[in-house]
């Protein structure tokens, strides 16, 4: 997983590294608001990011035993990390490929990430794990 970073623009006219790799083991995640629209800082590029999930004001633990809210497509990898691990706890026989089909087809379609994200969706962890 990578973050497709947060510049707003698209990847696709100006790459960000690692997550502007070409790598068949790479997935790009691009940071939803609240209200499911991408994230106004969120980079984008339906050739090189694949995903969104949320990563606005998303509350997260902080050092001092502290939690603080932060809002970045760092804050929305690890939900689509989490979601691989969950069908991998189910599945730990997939491939790398298959794995990432299923990441992919299981999105909620959402329509105004259509030419934003490769998938045009936002990560369903639900329908995911309940992949066959």
């Amino acid at each position: 997983m990578a973050a497709s970073g947060n510049d707003g623009v698209n990847t696709d006219q100006f790459p960000q590294y690692p997550a502007g790799y070409d790598l068949g083991n790479l997935i790009s995640v691009a940071a939803l608001n609240r209200k499911d629209e991408l994230a106004s800082f969120s980079n984008y590029g339906v050739a090189r990011v694949h995903v969104a999930a949320p990563g606005a004001n998303i509350l997260s633990t902080w050092p001092g035993n502290e939690y603080e809210e932060h809002s970045g497509t760092s804050m929305a990898t690890p939900m689509v990390s989490g979601v691989a691990a969950l069908v991998l706890s189910r599945r730990p026989d997939l491939s790398v490929d298959e794995l990432r089909s299923i990441l992919f087809k299981s999105v909620d379609k959402i329509p105004h990430l259509n030419g934003k994200v490769s998938t045009g969706g936002r990560i369903s962890a639900a329908t995911a794990v309940g992949a066959e």
